[in-house]
């Protein structure tokens, strides 16, 4: 193993990155419509956000074998550091370790950088996510893991919702609003109950006949970074964060350890 095989690793990941843009541009252009559904199980009426065309299938393996990629270089950084440590050899406990606290770190160093020299274990906690500056080491070890389990999640959001116009009612109007608007949720996150008083009631019969729709511009981003109380800015498109995690590695983390690794 040598510095090459960490280069190549990083190499398929951008061009998976590459791939993944590509394909999500064809999809940009969408089609958006926010129109009232009654929730049974929580008895209210809310406003269903749905986007089209929705997103491949194909986008989710992409973005996966990115974040395998780049996750394995990390990996192959600690191999070369004990390959370059003689008469130590890598174990199969050897990784790059991602702790969210300093107690964590101490507690798997041990196992995951068995045989690596102290000058690099002390470089790699430094690049641990409880360091300022390290949050893409967080985003992968969240992306990453679970895609070892499961599938990962994308989901459609409108980038910009200028041209969604309501219908229904007697005054049709322009929506322009600051949040987001993420295939599959509720508009603003809130509901109409059913057991509003009599007084209100005509409030959730109005809201029945009306709708939300509009020709949109949307991107692909990872639903398990959504967060649905954040404005359009605070939500990024997935292609744009498998880039900011490739960049950390190849202009952080690989230029830090690589005095210290030799080539085998």
């Amino acid at each position: 193993m040598s510095d090459f095989d960490i280069q190549l690793k990083l190499g398929r990941a951008r061009t998976h990155i590459g791939e993944f843009r590509t394909k999500a541009a064809i999809i940009r252009d969408g089609y958006c419509v926010i129109k009232p559904e009654e929730d049974q199980e929580q008895r209210m009426t809310v406003m269903r956000i749905s986007i089209t065309p929705k997103a491949p299938d194909e986008l989710r393996l992409i973005a996966g074998d990115a974040l395998f990629n780049m996750r394995a270089a990390l990996d192959y950084i600690v191999t070369q550091a004990v390959l370059s440590n003689p008469p130590h050899t890598p174990s199969r406990t050897n990784q790059f370790p991602i702790a969210q606290d300093a107690r964590s770190f101490r507690s798997i160093e041990a196992r995951q950088l068995a045989g690596v020299p102290d000058t690099v274990r002390a470089i790699l906690e430094k690049f641990q996510p409880y360091h300022l500056g390290n949050e893409p080491l967080t985003i992968l070890s969240k992306l990453h893991n679970p895609d070892k389990h499961r599938s990962l999640n994308l989901t459609a959001v409108v980038a910009d919702s200028s041209h969604l116009v309501a219908r229904g009612g007697v005054d049709p109007f322009a929506l322009v609003s600051d949040i987001p608007l993420c295939d599959g949720g509720i508009f603003g996150n809130i509901g109409i109950p059913w057991d509003l008083p009599e007084e209100f009631a005509s409030v959730r019969t109005r809201t029945k006949n009306k709708s939300i729709e509009g020709n949109c511009t949307q991107f692909v981003g990872f639903s398990d970074l959504f967060d649905p109380e954040e404005e359009e800015e605070g939500y990024e498109g997935a292609d744009t964060t498998l880039e900011r995690i490739l960049n950390y590695i190849e202009r952080k983390v690989l230029p830090a350890v690589q005095p210290y690794l030799k080539s085998q």
